[in-house]
């Protein structure tokens, strides 16, 4: 009987349409997670991070469409993408069981209402408490997220907030709704490096407390090493490389997987010695290649590589690779 995880994404695809046709933005990506446990989603921007998180969600909005795809929660047995994105299965779980982190908090947070307002009503619509009990509640939110003098900043609007202070907010809220599974979508990419790593051990910390599930959507390593169990490595819209965090920075398998990583800043690069890039561009998704879409980017492609698409190959039961290298 296959394993049952508390949350699933299983083959989802998300097309756009642009100029009359449609590509796929993304295409039989599949991922999973338990209880209290943190992954991590990394590559470049564009490489479908985001949209793979948003589209679980069903938070695709035209001229995108989620195209397939099965996306299951708590070990059920029903598809949610089975229910409409407006279905009542569907706003429970989003902002309920699946609360979403994302990058900049000023565009999700309403700059009209008062920053207590919007943690206060999450609260009552997603745990159906009375407004005094969820007022109670989202000032509790904020102590926990260490925003000083609570009680009086509930009553603050987010622009008389800093950038760090808002993104501990916007986690209050994410949290305030008791969720199976928190997304942090590139929560951190617009704060300093002390803010950021403030804000992800605190993520950390509530989600150990509470036995929350994380995914770190990051286009930085540094912070998935940090952080994350497992990594799931996105390119061109798809997942070429996945292991357990540890593997992944000593025996990576996948040629884009290497080449991120000896792109990483290091205190052993001797002085006039250049940091190491990734030559070339990702391909276009409205006219992707026949083959592997890194190929004409890598070192070792060969004929086989720009004609053939890859399957992937298994190297333990957690680690899986999509090259012809590693047969």
């Amino acid at each position: 009987m296959a394993e049952k995880h508390l949350y699933e994404i299983k083959h989802i695809e998300t097309s756009f349409r642009t100029d009359g046709k449609m590509f796929k933005a993304i295409e039989d990506v599949s991922l999973y997670l338990n209880p209290g446990e943190i992954i991590g989603i990394v590559g470049e921007s564009g490489s479908g991070k985001s949209v793979t998180m948003m589209s679980a969600l069903q938070l695709i909005q035209e001229p995108g469409k989620v195209t397939g795809g099965e996306v299951y929660l708590d070990g059920n047995d029903k598809n949610m993408l089975e229910y409409g994105s407006n279905s009542a299965e569907v706003r429970k779980m989003r902002g309920g069981r699946v609360s979403m982190i994302f990058q900049e908090p000023m565009t999700s947070l309403n700059p009209v209402l008062t920053v207590g307002f919007q943690i206060q009503e999450n609260i009552i619509e997603h745990l159906h408490l009375s407004k005094e009990d969820a007022k109670k509640r989202a000032i509790e939110m904020m102590k926990m997220v260490n925003i000083p003098d609570a009680e009086e900043r509930f009553a603050y609007y987010p622009q008389q907030f800093s950038g760090g202070m808002r993104q501990r907010i916007m986690i209050a809220m994410a949290m305030s709704s008791e969720p199976s599974v928190l997304v942090a979508d590139e929560a951190t990419t617009a704060l300093d490096v002390t803010t950021q790593a403030q804000i992800l051990e605190m993520i950390r910390d509530i989600a150990k407390k509470t036995n929350t599930a994380v995914v770190i959507v990051t286009h930085n390593l540094g912070i998935v090493a940090r952080f994350a169990e497992r990594i799931y490595v996105m390119y061109a819209g798809g997942i070429v490389e996945t292991t357990d965090a540890e593997r992944l920075f000593e025996n990576p398998e996948h040629p884009y997987t290497k080449a991120l990583l000896k792109a990483i800043p290091s205190l052993d690069l001797k002085e006039g010695e250049r940091l190491q890039s990734i030559p070339g561009l990702p391909p276009s998704l409205i006219d992707p290649p026949k083959g592997c879409p890194f190929a004409e980017r890598c070192e070792y492609a060969t004929e086989r590589c720009k004609n053939e698409k890859p399957e992937y190959t298994e190297f333990t039961e957690t680690h899986r690779a999509m090259c012809f290298l590693n047969e």
